[in-house]
């Protein structure tokens, strides 16, 4: 969730600052803002999915060896 957060947050902070460097009319015109903002966000939203597809397989791994230390055998 942090890593989702901090890719919002910036893309606000990125937000504020391209609206009070270029205004309003400025962000239309430049289409290179918009790329950045949704870029930023992307990022955020995808560190979060891999850090929790990651954490996932390694609960499963410790489950798994649960297990094994129990006998059971699992390819």
């Amino acid at each position: 969730m942090f890593p989702m957060l901090i890719g919002f947050g910036s893309a606000l902070l990125f937000g504020l600052f391209a609206y009070g460097t270029y205004g309003a009319a400025g962000l239309i015109q430049h289409s290179w803002v918009g790329i950045v903002f949704l870029a930023l966000m992307g990022n955020g939203l995808l560190v979060f999915l891999l850090n929790r597809e990651a954490s996932q397989a390694f609960r499963q791994r410790e489950h798994l060896s649960r297990y094994s230390r129990l006998g059971f055998h699992f390819r």
